[in-house]
């Protein structure tokens, strides 16, 4: 997967010039995105182990949505990759989700490094 030099595992400034900077806010999104992030990718390992191409791409492109309105940007890139994915390429698949927990794992480091600093 080609992912650009500059993209970002949070930009903040990105987030705070699209919804201003309401730690409150920021947290609710941070939250509820963390919420929905779980159900979207238990969906997506579900639609793969029943090779149902159209649950996969809505809960893909669900989930890409929340990545990229959250400004978790290569998070973002990476769903996209398994949106674009044929539910046959479980190879890929198999490891493009660990890639994409981890990512999770890298964004939610961040933002609590923000929350915590702003």
């Amino acid at each position: 997967m080609n992912l650009q030099n500059n993209r970002k595992h949070f930009n903040h400034l990105d987030l705070i010039q699209k919804i201003g900077d309401d730690k409150a806010f920021i947290e609710y999104l941070y939250t509820t995105f963390l919420e929905g992030f779980e159900k979207y990718i238990d969906k997506i390992k579900k639609a793969f182990s029943l090779k149902n191409k159209d649950m996969l791409k809505n809960n893909a492109h669900a989930l890409k949505g929340s990545a990229y309105s959250a400004c978790f940007e290569i998070l973002g890139d990476m769903v996209f990759e398994l949106e674009k994915m044929d539910v046959n390429q479980n190879e890929v698949f198999q490891k493009l989700i660990p890639e994409i927990e981890k990512e999770k794992l890298r964004v939610k480091e961040a933002m609590e490094e923000f929350l915590k600093n702003s």
